[in-house]
């Protein structure tokens, strides 16, 4: 992780692709794409695809079959080029 990111407050977004037309939801990928790269940025998000593609990691929290909340991490990797929502 680099000096910026190790060192910066996160940003809390909670759900920003809700109910945006799809060229918004464009626009505002392409922002948080950039943006990952000078902050440390944390999305709440139903839209899976949306956030994998711009995360770094991801968790993702499910409800079994008790309604007990768990969290299991899903996914870890560095940033690509050129990710698409």
């Amino acid at each position: 992780m680099d000096g910026v990111k190790s060192t910066a407050r996160p940003r809390r977004w909670d759900e920003p692709f809700e109910s945006l037309a799809p060229a918004v939801v464009e626009e505002l990928f392409d922002a948080f794409d950039e943006l990952r790269h000078e902050l440390a940025i944390v999305i709440f998000e139903h839209n899976l695809d949306l956030v994998l593609a711009l995360a770094d990691h991801a968790c993702v929290f499910a409800h079994p079959v008790d309604n007990s909340v768990r969290g299991v991490q899903i996914r870890h990797s560095t940033i690509t080029e050129g990710g698409d929502p």
